[in-house]
């Protein structure tokens, strides 16, 4: 599976000639490598060989970066930190992103109206309006999403699960926004609570023509007539 070709073997047989500083090319695809590594490293793409496992969860992966960097979750360790802000990352191309928070630079346009993004992913998910592709189906109901987390955030009304849960009183909710939402009333003054409506109580009717003595004297004395009633 790899060939190193020197000039003259890749003249004769009539193939392109391979640069002088990429000689190692790869039978699967023809593309061409500097370094023994590079195309060793290569070539799993198309076998899918994974020889690098994580020692925590036994994760694999095809390449020794890629293991180094996932175990960064394992661990927690961010050595990627932000010059402007602080904030850390666990890796260089996250931090990349960051970067566009604070200089406002959006590089990704949408060719069909122009509006720009500062992530490759948001404008993706964008395109998605225009071409109305919802690639991201429920596997329950048959409910198609443009967007990833927009699914998983659906699956939850299948499952039931409630992964928000609220610090001040533990009450769980399905989706970040309504925990946030729920949050708000707990910081709210205790003027400013909802108050709990109360029925309102009726004064029972009495008739005029059976008025009712008011005080003890009034009480004591002999009822004045009152006609009956029609």
């Amino acid at each position: 599976p790899l060939q190193h070709h020197p000039p003259s073997t890749a003249a004769a047989a009539g193939t392109p000639h391979p640069p002088a500083e990429r000689p190692f090319g790869c039978s699967a695809c023809g593309k061409h490598f500097g370094r023994k590594e590079h195309i060793d490293r290569h070539m799993r793409t198309h076998t899918d060989e994974r020889t690098f496992a994580c020692a925590v969860c036994g994760k694999s992966f095809r390449q020794k970066v890629h293991l180094a960097r996932h175990v960064r979750i394992h661990t927690g360790e961010r050595p990627f930190a932000c010059a402007v802000c602080g904030k850390s990352f666990s890796r260089k191309e996250h931090i990349g992103r960051h970067m566009r928070t604070h200089t406002g630079e959006r590089p990704f346009c949408c060719p069909t109206c122009g509006k720009a993004f500062a992530q490759k992913a948001h404008l993706e998910n964008h395109v998605r309006i225009h071409t109305g592709e919802r690639p991201f189906a429920c596997a329950a109901c048959g409910k198609a999403f443009r967007q990833k987390e927009h699914i998983h955030r659906h699956m939850r009304t299948h499952t039931g699960e409630r992964p928000f849960h609220c610090a001040a009183c533990g009450k769980s909710f399905r989706q970040k926004s309504h925990v946030e939402r729920h949050l708000r009333t707990h910081a709210r003054p205790p003027t400013q609570q909802p108050q709990h409506r109360h029925k309102k109580t009726t004064t029972p009717f009495l008739p005029l023509c059976a008025p009712q003595p008011t005080t003890a004297a009034a009480a004591a004395a002999p009822p004045p007539f009152v006609p009956p009633c029609t």
